[in-house]
């Protein structure tokens, strides 16, 4: 069987597993199955899951691919004297191994310091091989015996100091932390103790490193040693034109960064390090011309003439033709309601062969405004204005006028008949019309006025006078109201 199809058959018989093929038919764990989340397709590196000490990810043909570190690849020691290590499993994972050579020192030369399966032992030394200073100490049951004072006992680690009680050799732990060794002030690392009286190397956050070539981090100490951090993207680097992206020098860190696209639907946009002009979503640009029945729109980046069916030709009312828009295309076709028929011209339209045509109609007669000596009359399609003696203006009652047609106008005369009626004049005074004007006068002498009073010298009187003036030439009126001769 060839090894491609036969790695391909166990790929596809992964049920468990997620699985791909490289291109020399070598079977990869996909991402999801022992390395982190499936990513699917991609652009470069970047678009993929992050490197892990056992596996990294690879761009190929638009697919993450994963590469996994061989097996039992050595990853760290871990925890000084703790029997274990970390190394690759065949999966790609991290994985806890033993590790006989880590074993845990507790700086007593009684006891055999060994690992068992993964687990520290500190068995008593056998027999009562000599320890200490003095010649007569000798370990028995894994402890060093008949010492005076604690100089006379073996030196444990550096991070122990020793103790005698009862002639008994021991050691006393350092405080975690404390520091025991710097060899070199810019490294980031110094050599502290930790909880159980061990040396183990420690980053150093209060040591500087030196920095490197590279103008877009920072390098900093961190407790897990130094450390690179990535300057602000968009920070401009020394070369002219360009900026940090993702801690390097490239065309680009932000959208700002990259040159204005030549499109009026791209915008500026830094992809990854790179100015690449973004397509604007789709949106329609200003008309260049109204009435074709087509629109611009940004489609893909690019300014695109479609179909508008809003944007039809204009459609003047009353030329028997309509006009409209059909996809892209402007349409036109007679439309015989399309039509006006203005009132009061003695016609009547209609369409005919696309064109208004009117026929005689000697019944549409305009509206006779009342008044001006004047009626409208249709005759065979023409329209005329004859006089009209009847069609004077409207007449004013009281007015002391009249109004009269002279030929086609209306004229204005005095009229002493036309004497107000209202309002009331006042008792024994009466209206009267002179020259077109209305004037108040006396009532007539003798004219009831009242109940059983007349008019008497423009007075109105109960008595048979009221002044001299009412009893005629040679008479006057007494004071009882009788007139006297």
């Amino acid at each position: 069987m060839a090894p491609m199809l036969r790695a391909s058959l166990l790929c596809a018989g992964a049920l468990a597993l997620a699985c791909s093929l490289d291109r020399m038919g070598t079977m990869l764990l996909a991402p999801g199955s022992g390395g982190g989340p499936s990513t699917g397709a991609c652009g470069d590196e970047g678009d993929c899951p992050k490197a892990t000490p056992c596996a990294s990810y690879t761009c190929e043909d638009g697919i993450c691919l994963r590469h996994n570190e061989p097996k039992d690849t050595f990853v760290s020691e871990r925890e000084k004297g703790d029997c274990l290590r970390e190394i690759c499993s065949a999966e790609g994972e991290v994985i806890l191994d033993p590790d006989d050579a880590d074993p845990f020192d507790d700086g007593n030369p009684c006891t055999d310091d060994t690992c068992e399966n993964g687990t520290p032992k500190n068995d008593p030394v056998p027999g009562n091989p000599h320890c200490g200073e003095k010649e007569w100490m000798k370990c028995e049951e894994g402890k060093c015996k008949g010492c005076k004072a604690a100089e006379d006992c073996p030196e444990g680690t550096a991070c122990q100091s020793r103790t005698c009680q009862d002639q008994i050799c021991g050691v006393q732990n350092l405080e975690q932390g404390t520091e025991v060794a710097d060899n070199n002030e810019k490294d980031c690392w110094h050599d502290v103790c930790d909880d159980k009286g061990q040396v183990v190397t420690q980053g150093d956050v209060t040591e500087t490193p030196n920095p490197d070539d590279n103008e877009c981090d920072d390098e900093i100490c961190t407790d897990k040693g130094p450390e690179h951090a990535n300057k602000k993207d968009g920070e401009p680097c020394s070369k002219g034109g360009e900026h940090c992206f993702d801690g390097t020098c490239s065309a680009c860190g932000l959208d700002d960064d990259c040159p204005a696209p030549g499109s009026i639907c791209q915008v500026k946009h830094c992809e990854k390090g790179k100015c690449e002009p973004q397509a604007v979503p789709d949106k329609m640009l200003p008309d260049p011309k109204d009435g074709d029945c087509k629109a611009l729109k940004c489609v893909g980046g690019q300014d695109t003439e479609v179909a508008d069916p809003g944007d039809a030709p204009a459609d003047p009312q009353g030329d028997c033709w309509k006009r409209y828009c059909q996809g892209n295309t402007k349409k036109e076709e007679i439309d015989v309601a399309d039509v006006s028929d203005p009132p009061g011209d003695c016609k009547t339209w209609a369409c005919l062969d696309g064109e208004p045509a009117s026929s005689i109609n000697d019944n549409d007669k305009p509206a006779d405004a009342p008044g001006d000596c004047k009626s409208p009359v249709c005759d065979d399609g023409a329209l005329k204005w004859p006089q009209n003696p009847q069609d004077t203006p409207a007449q004013t009652a009281g007015d002391c006028k009249v109004w009269v047609c002279e030929g086609d106008q209306p004229k204005q005369h005095t009229d002493d008949g036309d004497v107000p009626s209202s309002p009331d004049p006042g008792k024994c005074k009466k209206w009267v019309c002179s020259g077109g004007n209305a004037t108040k006068v006396p009532a007539n002498e003798g004219e009831n006025c009242a109940f059983l009073s007349s008019c008497c010298g423009g007075d109105c009187c109960a008595t048979a006078c009221c002044s001299s003036k009412c009893c005629g030439l040679g008479a006057w009126c007494k004071g009882n109201g009788e007139c006297a001769w």
